[in-house]
Formats: C-alpha cells, structure tokens, sequence
C-alpha cells in the first residue's frame, strides 16, 4: 500500500495552539502521531512525507523516524533543514526531492509542499498532494464539489494520520467517476445498513431499489467485502484489506473512508459481471 502525510510537526509545540490541535503537549501530540502512523503504515508500506515532518534537529530526526513503519520517501518542505546535516542519517530516507510524479493505476498524483496553481496533467484527471497549508478537512471536501484535483495530505486534513492513496481516490471517485463508467449500480446510491456494530462490524449492502448486493465484514484485524452474484446461493469475498491489528475502526473518519471503498468496490464488481458474467 501506498501512504502520504505531511505537516506532522513533530516536537512543535506551537502548532498545537496555531492549529488547534487535540493536545496539551508535544510529546503527547507526538506519541498519537506516531501511534496513528504505525496503525496504518506497516514496515512493507511506501510512504511519501510531502514536508514539514519535524522542526527539531537531526539527532531528534534520527530517533523520531526509527520509531516510525514504513520505506519513507520526503519531498522538502520548508521545515526540513535537519536532513542537510552531517549527523542526519540519510539512509533513513530511500530519496530527498522537491517534487515527484508517482503513476498509480493509470492515474497521476503529483507530489509537492507547496499547492501549486497548475500542476502536470491538471486537466487530465492527474492529482496535486500538497501540505503546508495546514487545511481542515473541509477543504479537500470543497475541493471534491467543485472538481478541482488538488488535495492536502496533511495531518490536519487528515485526522492527524497518514492517508492511503486508496482512500484518495474512493474519496474522489465515489462521487467523480462518470455516471457512463458505472453500470446499473453506482457507487454513491449503495445504501449500507449496519447489520453489529461489535467485533464483527458488519454491513449489509443495497441498491437503490432495495436489492441485496452483499455485505462488509470486520473481524480479526481483516476488512472484508462480499457480494451475492446473480442467481448465487451464497456470497463470495471481492475484497480483502488489512487493518493493521486493528478488529474496529478507530474513528469516524477512517470508518467513512473504508465504507467508501467498499461501495466502489461492489459497484465495478457488478460492472464487470454487466460486461461479462465470467469476470469476478
């Protein structure tokens, strides 16, 4: 999997009062950053840092990223001096850039600091991720109605925790993806009913009209999605996500994120079958 962040801050006790972050102090505010980043982040994950990850110097730099999972790639930002000093172990890093075009399933995410006004493929569909704005989450929300592909990473936008790049784009494409893509079922008109809401967290999902889909399954550290196929007795697993050691979400908005990519999830499932009852 593929993670961003940006903006962490990390030993900036300012940044608590500037951005009204949920903290008394900064070595609080750093142990939940970094619980969060590890909840999320295994060591086999990529993850790109767009700046600002620390305002300390490097010896602090050196211990803050051996307790933090994941191959770490960091594009500068204006706060991250510590890695042009000759005690700062650059092998922490795989590379150091300023900027960065990474292709993901024929999608590209355009990775900078700084929000930038025109980006490579803007009117292609590709994404600008940016931080150093310090948004809420209101603004990548904005961002989304109006069509403009540019998103904060950031931890302020995104609950203090890295963002996976598929919940990006199940964010973005639940509601952008063309209404000719989809077939008869499209993402934002599966309605889900919470069916437990103890270990196992499940859903059952429907149509617009009220057909039964299929439902979604959290139990033993494992995010299921499983779909009826037409003329079937029993469900079949479509999709399968790790929750890092986690048997229920741990806030609402990465409960929101995984939902959303389980209504897409069961709509190209269906897509498909509507193209080929063969395909899964």
């Amino acid at each position: 999997m593929i993670y961003f962040t940006a903006d962490t801050h990390f030993g900036h006790e300012n940044v608590i009062r500037y951005e009204r972050r949920p903290f008394q102090t900064a070595e609080e505010m750093d142990e939940a950053l970094i619980q969060n980043w590890n909840r999320k982040v295994s060591p086999e994950d990529d993850i790109y840092i767009l700046g600002d990850l620390t305002l300390k110097g490097p010896q602090q730099a050196n211990a803050l990223l051996e307790r933090l999972q994941g191959r770490k790639y960091l594009i500068r930002g204006n706060h991250d001096g510590y890695v042009d000093r000759a005690s700062f172990r650059k092998e922490h890093f795989l590379w150091v850039r300023d900027y960065y075009e990474l292709p993901y399933r024929g999608r590209w995410f355009i990775l900078c600091h700084y929000p930038l006004l025109s980006w490579n493929g803007m009117r292609r569909g590709a994404f600008q991720l940016h931080g150093h704005q310090h948004n809420h989450p209101r603004y990548n929300e904005s961002n989304r109605k109006m069509g403009v592909t540019q998103l904060d990473v950031g931890a302020d936008a995104q609950a203090m925790a890295p963002v996976g790049i598929e919940e990006l784009l199940a964010f973005w494409e639940e509601e952008h993806r063309p209404d000719e893509y989809w077939g008869r079922i499209k993402p934002g008109e599966i309605r889900l009913e919470m069916t437990c809401e103890a270990c196992p967290e499940q859903y059952d999902a429907f149509d617009k009209d009220g057909r039964y889909l299929g439902y979604l399954h959290l139990r033993g550290y494992s995010f299921t999605v499983n779909c009826l196929r037409p003329g079937e007795e029993f469900e079949e697993a479509i999709q399968y996500y790790d929750t890092k050691g986690r048997s229920a979400f741990d806030s609402e908005q990465e409960r929101s994120a995984y939902l959303s990519i389980a209504r897409r999830d069961i709509a190209e499932f269906f897509r498909k079958l509507e193209q080929d009852p063969q395909e899964r």
